[in-house]
């Protein structure tokens, strides 16, 4: 049965957390789990010993977006161009032009070194620049190939009083007058209820391996018939 965790994704950015989060992944039918391109030989090879048909997605430039074009993709291993996909952090462009050219260079690589099937998504950093910076990057994918995804942000813990359900809400309100896109926030999605209240806004949340812990130790202990409410309200809102 469909439920709200299929549209949760852990970050995986150590060796020791990528064993619990395959299980998970497989386990709970999770879409993806995002890991770092050292382990993407690891983890294609752990996916294929459980059986799992989650996606494995690569970050790159991580974490703050520093280098520009397909200037990122220089270093990636060969076990990472294996991998299901990749969410790129977009450079900080002071403007849209700029901005649009990086998100059209970045796509065509994906398309035409790695086929239509690998996932092209991007991050934009929306806890660590500024509105101007923002806005370019926003403005940049008008009129472009709708991604795979968008991510806000890379920072999964933060202060509360700037990172919380009404940031989260804020992002996709803002980019989605540009794009209409799956869009992936992230966050201190620290709970069931913190997850719930993404949805229907988010398709998807991407959280550390303690979060997901937590939010499928929450969810099992909800009634069955409130877990039963919330997975068909998902459902109908897809």
């Amino acid at each position: 049965m469909p439920t709200v965790l299929n549209k949760l994704e852990i970050d995986v950015m150590q060796q020791n957390e990528l064993n619990d989060a395959s299980s998970i992944a497989f386990k709970y039918c999770l879409p993806s789990i995002v890991v770092i391109g050292s382990l993407s030989g690891e983890a294609i090879f752990t996916r294929g010993r459980m059986g799992g048909r989650y996606k494995i997605i690569t970050p790159i430039d991580w974490p703050k977006g520093e280098v520009k074009g397909v200037k990122k993709m220089q270093g990636v291993s060969i076990d990472s161009l294996d991998t299901d996909g990749f969410e790129f952090y977009i450079s900080g462009h002071p403007t849209a032009k700029e901005a649009a050219l990086e998100i059209e260079s970045l796509t065509k690589f994906v398309d035409e070194r790695l086929g239509p099937n690998h996932d092209c998504r991007f991050v934009v950093g929306s806890y660590s620049r500024s509105p101007e910076v923002l806005q370019a990057i926003y403005d940049g994918f008008s009129g472009r190939k709708t991604p795979a995804m968008i991510r806000n942000d890379v920072v999964l813990k933060a202060q509360v009083g700037k990172v919380n359900i009404s940031s989260h809400m804020a992002f996709i309100n803002d980019i989605s007058t540009k794009i209409k896109a799956p869009y992936k926030v992230a966050g201190n999605i620290n709970s069931y209820r913190a997850m719930s209240s993404c949805f229907p806004a988010a398709n998807c949340c991407g959280v550390s391996l303690q979060q997901a812990k937590t939010i499928i130790r929450e969810m099992q202990a909800q009634p069955q018939e409130v877990k039963d409410l919330v997975n068909q309200e998902d459902t109908n809102n897809d």
